[in-house]
């Protein structure tokens, strides 16, 4: 077997959720809830594949830097990768075949709370990974922000049986899964699990202040991306009805755990036939001060590594951070 389904996720009880959320007077769609059903998670992978900025970062994200800098700073020759909010896992896989290329042996754990984004990306690894004898796939379906709650999926295995020593891990947090956390300090010090020498992969958008690029630091993105409009109206008409009238809003938060950071909230204004308007806060894009986040983490004993600018979107520069976990002092 390869794939660990948690106990207690329940994810007919999550759609349930979100439908009731849906048919109220308005309110907060949980980010998860927004690829757990089957029509939902389709729309977000052709949106993924479809949306040029986003395959653009895809590719510009400098995977070979990361794995030679892990590669650089540890003396292990097993290491775990732990893919938090893995998706279609298009981006793990290729970074742990690039690891493997440092002479490592792996074991990759790719995790999310969507039945079929884990079903999609365990196929993929499963399928270029799972011929070779240095890296062993497994998934699990879980809420990753549970992550100490897991059984040992990495422990050691040798001749049959299974050692106790514990492989030292890399966290990956790709794909913006960093701006999806509404308390990322929170996560990093209570739900990781981490131990000393663990690694920490974590991509994300700077703030325009810190960029380097032109523009306020307040300047919320003045258009609704097109794609993420047919993907998030899709769900919205799903629930609420397609006799309807959705009209999308970006607006600005400052409620951030990281000083200098923001988020940009969309917000979906749906006018159905002779009733009054509903409003529902339906994504966020987050914009991170770096030297702030980067200081916030070494508080925590997260001790940096490599960090690379490697994009562009919005006028903002996307950002990947190579962290590793040091003794307390």
């Amino acid at each position: 077997l390869n794939c660990y389904l948690s106990p207690s996720l329940e994810p007919l009880r999550m759609v349930l959720d979100l439908h009731r959320c849906l048919s109220s007077s308005g309110g907060f769609i949980e980010p998860a809830s927004l690829y757990i059903e089957h029509q939902s998670a389709a729309s977000y992978l052709a949106m993924c594949r479809q949306h040029g900025p986003t395959q653009e970062l895809r590719h510009r994200l400098p995977l070979a830097d990361i794995a030679h800098s892990i590669a650089a700073a540890t003396e292990s020759e097993h290491l775990t990768i732990f893919a938090l909010g893995s998706g279609d896992a298009q981006t793990e896989v290729r970074f742990t075949q690039l690891l493997q290329q440092q002479q490592r042996n792996l074991h990759l754990v790719l995790l999310d709370l969507s039945p079929p984004l884990l079903s999609i990306g365990l196929q993929h690894a499963t399928a270029v990974l799972g011929d070779s004898p240095d890296v062993k796939v497994c998934g699990a379906l879980v809420d990753f922000r549970q992550l100490p709650l897991l059984p040992d999926l990495d422990v050691q295995q040798r001749a049959g049986t299974f050692a106790a020593k514990r492989r030292p891990r890399v966290y990956c947090m790709l794909g913006d899964t960093l701006q999806s956390l509404d308390h990322e300090l929170r996560f990093v010090q209570y739900s990781l699990g981490a131990e000393v020498g663990d690694f920490l992969v974590v991509d994300f958008v700077a703030s325009r202040s810190t960029a380097g690029t032109a523009g306020t630091a307040d300047a919320a993105d003045p258009v609704f991306p097109a794609a993420y409009e047919e993907w998030l109206g899709g769900l919205l008409r799903r629930h609420c009805g397609s006799d309807l009238r959705i009209d999308f809003a970006l607006t600005r938060s400052d409620h951030n755990a990281i000083p200098g950071s923001y988020s940009i909230d969309a917000v979906a204004v749906v006018q159905c036939k002779d009733q009054p308007p509903r409003r529902f806060s339906v994504y966020r894009w987050k914009r991170y001060d770096v030297a702030r986040l980067v200081a916030c983490l070494a508080q925590l004993q997260w001790e940096l590594l490599t960090r690379r600018n490697y994009g562009v979107e919005a006028g903002s520069s996307a950002t990947v951070l190579v962290l590793r976990k040091r003794a307390a002092t």
